[in-house]
């Protein structure tokens, strides 16, 4: 009997693999077509943009914290995959209520995230296609360049916000030696006033995503006098996403950190 064991340690068994899939979080989405199983799925949110077929493809059934729960218990899914951060309470209990399998999951570390996907691939039977990834995802983590460098990760304004310690993103970058200014803070996500940044020579990474950062937030923080050279843009995909991504973010990273020193 297939089972899965989530983040909320709640062990799902099934009587047969699980045909009819609904995906509410974009990199799950992405591993799931990875891991062989888009045929499989029915349904994903309009944030599911990897791959690009997925879109085409599939039944939208809204965004990650507002989800069509009508339209998503229309497509009778064998299974969804929710993560606890991504989505909400509310959208997890609905879909419980209707005794529907919610797969909830929430890594807060890389090692955490294969796992998921290890987790994933042994219930759809799916394991050599994990195994191969693995080894290629481990070969690219020993070339990772570690030289330390300190940095602030900024996902929001108004308020200005960062990642804390507890996440994933810092622990991400972690990886290649990023050392996060505020990895102390009490909260996973702190607000901050731009003029804080003027105590520290670290790196100011504005990310791509959840909030689209531009040229004019570079011109905002270089008229309070930070240092243009201390300012840089970061794919948010690649350090948010977990799943299969972590790989392609590995490279990324390469060729990010190269152009951070340069």
């Amino acid at each position: 009997m297939p089972t899965i064991t989530d983040a909320q340690h709640t062990t799902h068994h099934f009587v047969s693999l699980p045909k009819r899939i609904v995906s509410l979080v974009p990199s799950t989405t992405e591993t799931l077509y990875a891991l062989g199983l888009g045929d499989s799925i029915v349904g994903v949110t309009r944030y599911c943009v990897h791959p690009t077929k997925a879109l085409q493809e599939k039944v939208i059934v809204g965004g990650t914290k507002q989800c069509n729960i009508d339209r998503i218990l229309d497509l009778k899914p064998d299974v969804v995959f929710c993560n606890q951060e991504e989505n909400t309470p509310e959208i997890v209990a609905n879909l419980r209520k209707h005794q529907i399998p919610v797969v909830v999951q929430f890594p807060q570390t890389p090692a955490e995230a294969v796992q998921d996907i290890k987790d994933i691939s042994h219930l759809f039977n799916k394991e050599p296609t994990f195994d191969q990834w693995f080894v290629d995802h481990t070969a690219l983590q020993k070339k990772c360049n570690t030289e330390p460098f300190h940095y602030v990760y900024c996902i929001w304004r108004k308020p200005w916000m960062v990642i804390g310690g507890n996440t994933f993103i810092d622990a991400q970058l972690r990886q290649i030696g990023g050392q996060n200014v505020f990895s102390d803070a009490p909260e996973r996500y702190p607000a901050i006033e731009p003029t804080d940044l003027l105590t520290s020579d670290a790196h100011i990474l504005l990310s791509s995503e959840p909030y689209p950062f531009n040229k004019q937030h570079v011109d905002e923080l270089i008229s309070l006098g930070i240092s243009a050279h201390r300012i840089h843009f970061i794919n948010g995909e690649y350090c948010s996403w977990h799943g299969i991504r972590m790989s392609k973010a590995l490279q990324y990273f390469e060729e990010w950190k190269d152009a951070l020193s340069s």
